[in-house]
């Protein structure tokens, strides 16, 4: 494996391997069929393009790739290193095409040197005759590597991207034998796995269950593959995104933009991306940054119908750092690579738990801290829904409606197809996920993949965990039963937010004359009900009832219906689920919910809209700065006359390599953007805040020897402890 990492460091520039990478790389290069199931920005690229830079010359690896944007992006990053790499793409003339083939079949030691990649679509492999000879003969020749299928959940009708062209790939496995495959994906449950495997024919021969092949490619990567009966070697990645917090927001009429501006104020000048359900919702997302910040250039949109030549422009402004933040429709998806995205919103609620962890997982892929949002209501559950039921009602069935092809009659659950079934079975996974206010987001998601993790390990990096060690659990039973009861008796009658109006009884007006003819009545009797108003003591705020009733939704004990207005507009009301009755039946019974933050007192009356005390954002900017202050000032007291000299950005470069000498610490303060250090050979650097001077450092003191005392005091600070800030501290 020696060969493999010097390759690796000389071309693609990695001092090491990543976890399960070197296992990978090792089965690939002894010719087994491997299955990668590794998270989003996990390496999975270097699985394949290492091995394909390894093998002989003269042999090609063919890389299937779904999206045209991302063939084109890893061709230039490859070419970019000096890799040679070509495509075969549905856009490019076929004078291009030809001589791509024709450099492919380009004999080794020729003045003509051959790709060792090339990069094509699954339409390209399925259909074209003639791409289809020229794999035959590098076949014969035996210079045909691997087939690399990327996206590989595409092949399954159970996966969440499902595409005709990438089920019939199992054809390479019968008309090219003995080539090895290899399928990546970031999104795969178990039984996507398996479909895929199968679909593909990914042999289990006499090589791949010989115990000296899975030894002898243990010995060569570092690590022995894990254990599975997959027909193939499976490597799988824990999905469990650390540096990511996760969070859900009801979402607020016409203010998802707030949520936006919020986290732009959070992460300044970083950049985020607004995934929005319609292509209009995309552009005006974009225009309400824009206006809200005051910048034209802050946010710029991407979605399917813009032109090609935006889309491109936005793109790279996006990429660049010049916009802020993109605002897209899914579109904007597979092969967008920005490491340092600090944050990504959902304004709707996505089709899957599999789409989610995908979109979300584009931020914080340096590692670093970043934030995904969910704001959804529960109405787009139900355009989702729609758009399952009555494939007519988008954007695609007014096309066809209006090329003169007759509307098709919504479709009932029970009418469905096997993979119609499979997507609104999805997206009822993803309504669980959205509207749990108790279990733990991460566990819910790795839970979706067939990952166990415990809720302990979350550490607070997920709203419910957060909410759960900032509150107390209280025994919310006797609430629970008491507005179970009014929907029992008054079903179809109330909004999520007139129930627990009716509760605290503080109906408004609206909603008790808003019904007419037999609303009238219902809503009558909502006022009329024992438990109307039993909430009136305060015992609860509206914020931990709604949390109860979102709650009970999660369980089961709720169901909204939607219920059609003379407008024709939707509203959904509030029935009884399946597992209300047995919730009903237990009145003794405690349900203990973490909904009351700590150290809350109950109030009665006004008092109660009082109570949550908040800092605002000015006062606390300003106490920050008075800390930093009164901390600099605290430090230069001590001998040597600390200062700040080092970015923060110098920091995070000393915590991944401590420096062992001046000099080494000098460059990773320059590398960080701070100034030379005092005592240190000078490097031609601006210096920090745009001054070239060498500055003290705040670890160094002005004699050589108390200099090494506080070079050992740095590099303790950069494996996780502070330095001393004084003696008597």
């Amino acid at each position: 494996m020696m060969e493999a990492l010097r390759v690796s460091a000389d071309t693609f520039g990695h001092r090491g391997f990543r976890d399960p990478q070197a296992a990978i790389v090792g089965a690939a290069l002894l010719g087994l069929d491997v299955f990668v199931l590794m998270p989003t920005g996990g390496g999975k690229s270097l699985c394949y393009q290492l091995p394909a830079v390894m093998a002989p010359p003269g042999t090609v690896s063919v890389v299937i790739s779904p999206l045209i944007s991302l063939i084109h992006d890893q061709v230039q990053q490859m070419r970019a290193i000096g890799v040679e790499a070509g495509c075969i793409t549905g856009g490019m003339p076929d004078e291009q095409c030809a001589a791509v083939m024709q450099a492919m079949l380009a004999p080794p030691g020729g003045a003509t040197v051959g790709p060792c990649m090339v990069y094509v679509t699954p339409e390209r492999v399925v259909k074209s005759g003639r791409f289809r000879s020229v794999l035959s003969r590098l076949h014969a020749d035996g210079r045909l590597g691997h087939f690399v299928i990327d996206e590989s959940h595409c092949v399954s009708l159970m996966g969440h991207d499902y595409r005709h062209d990438y089920a019939n790939l199992g054809c390479l496995r019968d008309e090219y034998p003995g080539v090895p495959i290899m399928a990546l994906t970031a999104t795969a449950t178990e039984e996507v796995v398996a479909d895929v495997t199968k679909l593909l024919r990914m042999r289990f021969d006499a090589q791949s269950r010989s115990p000296m092949a899975l030894i002898r490619a243990a010995r060569l990567a570092g690590g022995a593959p894990s254990p599975t009966a997959q027909p193939c070697c499976l490597f799988r990645k824990s999905f469990n995104r650390p540096n990511l917090r996760y969070s859900v927001v009801e979402k607020p009429r016409g203010r998802v933009a707030d949520v936006v501006l919020d986290l732009m104020k959070k992460y300044p000048g970083e950049s985020g991306i607004v995934y929005t359900l319609s292509r209009q919702q995309a552009e005006d997302m974009a225009s309400a940054v824009c206006k809200r910040t005051g910048r034209e250039d802050a946010a710029v949109f991407y979605h399917a119908g813009a032109d090609d030549a935006v889309k491109q422009a936005n793109q790279q402004a996006w990429q660049a750092g010049k916009a802020t933040v993109m605002a897209a429709t899914i579109a904007f998806g597979m092969g967008i690579n920005k490491p340092d995205t600090r944050w990504v919103v959902h304004a709707s609620l996505p089709k899957s738990l599999a789409n989610y962890y995908q979109e979300s997982g584009r931020a914080g892929r340096d590692g670093e801290p970043a934030d995904c949002v969910l704001v959804w209501r529960h109405a787009d559950f139900k355009s989702q829904e729609r758009m399952i039921l009555d494939p007519d009602s988008g954007r695609g069935g007014a096309e066809a409606r209006a090329a003169g092809a007759p509307r098709r009659a919504p479709m009932r659950p029970n009418q469905l197809d096997h993979h119609a079934r499979g997507r609104l079975a999805s997206l009822g996974t993803m309504l669980d996920y959205a509207r749990d206010m108790v279990k733990c987001r991460r566990e819910h998601v790795l839970a979706h993949f067939g990952e166990r993790f415990s809720p302990d390990q979350c550490g607070g990096t997920c709203d419910n965990c957060e909410r759960r060690r900032k509150s107390t659990k209280i025994d919310v039973a006797p609430a629970a039963m008491a507005m179970l009861g009014i929907v029992r008796t008054c079903p179809r009658t109330l909004t999520t937010t007139q129930l627990v109006g009716a509760f605290r009884g503080a109906l408004k007006p609206t909603a008790k004359g808003r019904a007419k003819g037999g609303g009238q009545d219902r809503m009558a009797a909502v006022m009329s009900h024992p438990s109307y108003g039993a909430g009136a003591a305060a015992t609860f705020t509206k914020d931990e009832l709604s949390a109860i009733v979102q709650q009970l939704l999660a369980e089961g004990c709720l169901f909204k219906e939607d219920e059609m207005n003379k407008a024709g507009y939707n509203t959904p009301r509030l029935v009884l689920g399946p597992r209300a009755s047995a919730f009903l039946a237990s009145p003794g019974r405690k349900w203990l919910l973490p909904v009351r933050q700590t150290g809350r007192v109950q109030a009665t009356g006004a008092a109660e809209s009082k109570m949550a005390l908040r800092v605002p954002q000015r006062h606390a900017q300003a106490l920050e700065r008075e800390l930093r202050a009164a901390v600099a000032e605290h430090l230069k007291a001590e001998p040597g006359g600390w200062t700040t000299t080092v970015s923060r950005q110098a920091v995070e470069n000393c915590s991944r390599d401590v420096p062992t000498s001046e000099v080494e610490l000098a460059a990773s303060a320059a590398l960080g953007g701070g100034a030379p250090m005092a005592g240190v050979s000078a490097m031609p650097l601006g210096g920090f805040g745009g001054s070239s001077t060498a500055a003290q450092s705040p670890y160094f003191s002005k004699t050589p020897a108390a200099g090494r005392g506080s070079l050992e005091s740095f590099a303790t600070a950069a494996r996780g402890a502070p330095p001393p800030l004084s003696q008597t501290e």
